[in-house]
């Protein structure tokens, strides 16, 4: 998994590790999509 965030015209990447949330497990909650015009759109599951 891969977090990619913009905060005033910078981009950071940050690739969290195991040991970020021990114990703890994310889960796929929806996909996101870019278009052509840079809008994103998220579509829950």
């Amino acid at each position: 998994m891969e977090i990619i965030t913009s905060e005033g015209g910078e981009i950071k990447w940050y690739t969290p590790s195991d040991s970020d949330a021990p114990g703890k497990a994310g889960r796929r909650v929806g996909i996101a999509y870019e278009l052509e015009d840079g809008k994103i759109v998220y579509i829950p599951e």
